[in-house]
């Protein structure tokens, strides 16, 4: 069985981190892109602690957009109403 990728608290300084939704099942992670100014979504383990940081490479090919970035849900944005 495959070791479980270790999970960040906090990304690292030189790293950008987005905050993002989390979709009602819990698998996909949506942010806000500044580069684009539209929303890039993310597979998320609906088992991973809310917590949790990651590394994703981008999915945005706007000019100046990072190679890849950090990514979390946002606690404000994702509690229930």
């Amino acid at each position: 069985m495959p070791t479980p990728p270790k999970h960040r608290r906090k990304a690292p300084k030189e790293s950008t981190l987005y905050l993002g939704v989390l979709s009602p099942t819990g698998r996909t992670l949506t942010f806000y892109c500044p580069y684009c100014r539209g929303h890039h979504h993310h597979g998320w383990n609906p088992v991973d602690p809310v917590w949790a940081i990651t590394h994703r490479g981008s999915h945005c090919h706007a000019p100046g957009a990072p190679s890849g970035y950090h990514i979390g849900v946002s606690r404000e944005l994702s509690a229930p109403k």
